[in-house]
């Protein structure tokens, strides 16, 4: 393995004493499949969508601080949790965004109350599209209607893509076994689950100096030290 696991920061994630140890952390088996709720399906007259059943949700979702939020192993525990039915639905008088199923817009939903203050919601479009991935352009439009009169508003927001921000981080592919050093470089094609919360103190950086800190740019300096050998 690369002399880089066997550091301080990063054993703990990539060497293991056993085989079941390390499977269990970097997911040997294929994904179990499991109830999560599809967003695709989600009915704003009804304010409900539909839990389905199979192993092809996001990967991120099988993450330690995402797991118990999205998958489940009934359709009653899903439905719980996401407001399947009509009539069990207890809605929020508020909404959040958040990132729709496949990762490529932030979508507006009511949620239950219990949900509101989850770290992967958010209050703003920008909130979430800082950490997500949106269109460029989005259209908005909405309708007010009351017993008096009734408007319609329609809202165009011109924003900037969204991506993954530019940072500094550890470039792997640049590890250099005999000085046991890699660089940092500064872009915007680092893998997107390094800007997620449990990732991104460790991995994304705002400064070359801050990065290489953390993940050894530079050769050991010289040093006095006793030769055992002789």
């Amino acid at each position: 393995y690369p002399d880089v696991w066997n550091t301080p920061s990063e054993r703990e994630a990539h060497l293991f004493e056993t085989e079941e140890s390390c499977c269990e952390a970097w997911d040997c088996y294929p994904e179990p499949p499991r109830w999560y709720p599809h967003f695709n399906s989600y009915d704003e007259a009804t304010e409900t969508m539909e839990c389905i059943y199979d192993s092809s949700y996001p990967d991120v979702w099988d993450t330690p601080s995402l797991r118990e939020a999205h998958l489940f192993e009934t359709e009653e525990n899903c439905c719980d949790t996401w407001n399947c039915h009509t009539e069990t639905v207890a809605p929020s008088d508020e909404g959040r965004w958040l990132s729709n199923e496949e990762g490529t817009d932030c979508v507006f939903m009511t949620l239950p109350p219990g949900m509101l203050d989850a770290d992967w919601v958010f209050e703003t479009r920008d909130g979430c599209c800082a950490v997500s991935t949106c269109p460029d352009i989005v259209t908005t439009t909405s309708t007010e209607a009351t017993t008096t009169q009734v408007s319609t508003t329609t809202t165009t927001e011109a924003t900037t893509a969204q991506e993954s921000p530019p940072r500094w981080y550890p470039h792997f592919d640049s590890y250099d076994e005999t000085t046991e050093t890699m660089e940092c470089i500064y872009d915007d094609l680092y893998p997107d689950v390094w800007n997620t919360p449990s990732e991104r103190e460790a991995h994304l950086f705002e400064t070359e100096e801050s990065c290489c800190e953390a993940w050894d740019c530079y050769p050991e300096p010289p040093r006095w030290y006793p030769h055992f050998n002789s």
